[in-house]
């Protein structure tokens, strides 16, 4: 018996989506701290420390104790405050991009969607920890890191697979033998 092309992509198949438990608990931990924790928001030097608010808040910029209409002097909203708009931004995208490559890993098995979730994982955690030491931040990392683990783990075993194949076909071509 050998290992023909066939053998390979659907063990191949088998192993990428073996992390797919993994990674939808964590997307799903994520996506559960993104929709409902409360989030810091940006802090001015006027309003005290405590206060949370919706991702959602903090993503339109939502300033505690000041009105939406306050000079950009009085209210912080500098290029530092623009970029954290877009950090917040990218974090969303990356949360609906990781859910997006779940789908394509589901759907077609394919190792680019599970270097998508590496990426996902990363990024996720690189965005948590720079928001700070507030719950949702702690508990999204936490979720992307599960993401990161599972597609990393899943993406490891591909490479285990392609090594076997070879190692076999290299065997083949020593012996002239098609066995296991």
């Amino acid at each position: 018996m050998t290992f023909s092309a066939s053998w390979r992509a659907d063990w191949a198949r088998v192993v990428a989506v073996s992390g797919v438990p993994i990674v939808l608990v964590g997307l799903l931990i994520a996506l559960f701290s993104i929709v409902k924790m409360p989030w810091p928001p940006d802090q001015p030097p006027t309003t005290r420390y405590g206060v949370t608010i919706s991702f959602f808040e903090r993503l339109r910029g939502a300033q505690v104790g000041l009105p939406q209409d306050a000079p950009a002097a009085l209210s912080g909203k500098d290029t530092r405050w623009q970029a954290r708009r877009v950090w917040d931004g990218l974090a969303l995208v990356g949360l609906v991009l990781g859910l997006w490559s779940l789908l394509a890993l589901l759907w077609a098995g394919s190792p680019r969607a599970l270097g998508a979730l590496v990426a996902v994982g990363a990024f996720g955690i690189a965005y948590s920890l720079t928001v700070g030491l507030a719950a949702a931040a702690i508990v999204a990392a936490y979720g992307y890191g599960l993401v990161l683990f599972g597609a990393a783990l899943s993406w490891l075993g591909l490479s285990a697979v392609g090594l076997a194949a070879h190692g076999h076909a290299v065997k083949e071509a020593r012996t002239g033998s098609d066995e296991r």
